[in-house]
């Protein structure tokens, strides 16, 4: 076996609510892709639907959006983009101008966005670039000029907050792969945020918990409790890793 082959991880899961008929879901997928190419889970909230390649995730994926099913999915791993820091470049350099200085050396650039201070929304000397897949990229690093300015690249800062969805206000995925309804982040009512009536001087409620605050408050107690699943989960990953390696080194 070869030892640099790397394991093909499999697609996301996908998570589909408000089955109503599984039987007739399961005889389409199987028509769709196979009897062999997929297999299922159910909880309480969901149906979870893993499936063993990128095309068979992509056509369930059609067949879903087609169909206008209640769900949410994770962007696939050969699409993501390699996402990098560039710092020290002048904030009026144009996103333009910067994408093609890096394409000319022999990176494939998918975009370039101007990073913006949390608070004034200023511009400021900081850009994140996103690179197209590719065995290259992390050479990238190494890079330390471009139109006539010294910079410095850096990977990504990983978040350890948890996500949170502005579509439905769920945890645990995006709004950009959510397919459920619009909660609002106001109120405890089946509409988007935009389309809310609610007024500043009225009282916020919380659609996930039922609180008066908004639903992205950080203080809310389904959000603490959260926080405090992932850490444990962390320290516990971490206790284990260790011993891993204790175990290794005595050997």
């Amino acid at each position: 076996m070869d030892t640099d082959e790397k394991k093909i991880k499999p697609p996301p899961s996908i998570f589909v609510r408000g089955l109503l008929d599984f039987a007739a879901l399961r005889t389409i997928l199987i028509n769709s892709v196979g009897i062999n190419n997929f297999f299922v889970k159910s909880t309480s909230k969901n149906l979870k639907i893993q499936s063993i390649n990128s095309d068979t995730y992509r056509s369930i994926i059609k067949y879903l959006k087609e169909s206008k099913a209640e769900c949410h999915i994770f962007q696939v791993q050969e699409d993501k983009s390699f996402r990098i820091v560039v710092r020290n470049l002048h904030p009026s350099t144009p996103t333009v101008d910067i994408g093609i200085a890096i394409q000319e050396i022999g990176y494939t650039v998918r975009s370039v966005m101007n990073v913006l201070h949390k608070t004034t929304k200023s511009k400021l000397p900081i850009f994140f670039v996103d690179l197209e897949p590719a065995k290259i990229n992390k050479d990238i690093f190494h890079l330390n000029s471009i139109l006539n300015t010294k910079i410095q690249i850096e990977e990504l800062y990983k978040r350890r907050d948890i996500i949170q969805c502005t579509n439905c206000q769920e945890y645990g995925h995006s709004k950009t792969y959510c397919a459920y309804p619009s909660r609002c982040v106001r109120c405890n009512f089946n509409h988007s945020t935009l389309a809310c009536n609610k007024t500043n001087d009225q009282p916020p409620v919380c659609v996930i918990c039922g609180g008066d605050h908004t639903a992205n408050y950080r203080g809310c107690q389904v959000h603490k409790n959260l926080q405090k699943l992932q850490h444990d989960k962390s320290i516990s990953n971490n206790k284990f890793n260790k011993k891993v390696t204790l175990i290794i080194v005595i050997l």
